[in-house]
């Protein structure tokens, strides 16, 4: 059975309302859902356009609406800026609701299951885009780099201590015990922004991630396909998008690896440091980049050095991409809530746009304008 018989099937019994065909059916109704997600609202959205053999219509916020007529009942549902939908009825016909969701949810079963089918086959033949997260990681990167930076100026504050109980010993000596409060809360802020350093390392390699992606959407592929290029390690992306000969693109290469080694691949990944026993000093880092490190594990990651430094290094590397020749057009998309587009047909009609930053940027603000007139449901 077709995609389109499975839907019609789901829809029997569904008319869109018709003030001349459905003259008696009462037009008194009220809330019945607001804020729906599921089943998605652009799935129910494909239903109907196939029930009704055209486009519903819109309106101000609203994407799409309609007026359907269910077991004689008129029922009226609309989507709020492509992200949920609101069903209103007839006052406290719960069982009609009911009727109206099954055949919804079902007809929308049929339409994911049409999509999906339809949108392997578009994967597979190249013409696909990635969800753009770089906005949201570089919010909570921004944070998390605060937080860790106030180790920069952190100092024992002169909070009083907080006296504990007093006890008395067997030969009558009074014995007083003090909690060093500023002490205990310069450790305890210290840990914080210890913490908040190693969450901005995370983020950070993830903001890499999505300008690697999109230097390999906009650059020269050499021959790969995605899956291909993101099956390869970091260090091999970085330099398939970048040229790493030269300063100071071969300094801030080695620093990333460094820190990628150090702190990245331990937060996220746990990597171990291996450990080769001594005769004479015990156990001991095989790895020399760790001999200066003290052979427990420490309490901190980060000095305040190391914080410097660390943020300096990511600042250079964003940098880098931001100005050099091959990449600052894909780093500045990558800046922006825009899908990355991998068909090479819809990367060139973007790049034609790039004879310069000031026409790219006014073609990236074109894009976001009708991007946010779809978020909106204005168009």
């Amino acid at each position: 059975m077709s995609a389109a018989k499975r839907i019609r099937q789901a829809l029997y019994g569904i008319d869109f309302y018709d003030p001349e065909r459905h003259g008696d059916v009462s037009t008194e109704l009220t809330q019945h859902l607001i804020a729906q997600t599921s089943p998605a609202p652009y799935l129910i959205q494909a239903a109907l356009e196939d029930l009704n053999g055209a486009p519903l219509s819109r309106g101000d916020k609203i994407a799409w609406r309609a007026w359907l007529v269910c077991d004689g009942k008129l029922w009226y549902l609309h989507d709020w800026k492509n992200s949920s939908w609101t069903l209103n009825g007839p006052i406290g016909d719960e069982n009609g609701r009911s009727l109206l969701l099954r055949k919804l949810s079902a007809a929308a079963r049929a339409v994911e299951r049409q999509l999906d089918r339809e949108a392997q086959k578009t994967l597979d033949s190249g013409d696909f885009a990635l969800a753009n997260q770089f906005l949201r990681l570089e919010s909570y990167y921004i944070e998390f780099r605060g937080q860790a930076e106030e180790m920069l100026s952190l100092k024992v504050g002169n909070e009083p201590n907080k006296k504990l109980e007093t006890i008395t010993t067997a030969t009558g000596t009074k014995i007083t015990g003090f909690e060093v409060t500023a002490v205990n809360n310069y450790w305890a802020r210290r840990r914080k922004a210890d913490a908040a350093a190693a969450a901005a390392v995370i983020l950070f390699f993830g903001l890499m991630e999505i300008i690697f992606d999109a230097c390999f959407a906009f650059g020269n592929r050499g021959g790969l396909s995605y899956q291909e290029f993101r099956s390869r390690e970091w260090k091999e992306r970085f330099k398939l998008v970048m040229k790493v000969g030269e300063s100071p693109a071969q300094e801030i290469y080695a620093g990333l690896l460094d820190v990628q080694q150090r702190h990245r691949n331990v937060f996220t990944h746990a990597l171990p440091t291996f450990y080769v026993p001594n005769a004479k000093l015990g156990w001991i880092p095989k790895d020399v980049k760790h001999l200066y490190e003290p052979r427990m594990n420490p309490l901190f990651a980060f000095d305040t050095e190391s914080i410097r430094s660390t943020f300096k290094l990511f600042d250079e590397a964003l940098a880098l991409f931001e100005n050099s020749d091959t990449t600052w057009a894909a780093c500045m998309f990558a800046k922006t809530p825009l899908p990355i587009p991998l068909a090479l047909s819809r990367v060139a009609a973007i790049l034609k746009r790039a004879s310069s930053r000031e026409a790219f940027e006014k073609e990236i603000e074109f894009r976001l304008g009708s991007l946010d007139a779809f978020i909106n449901g204005e168009c």
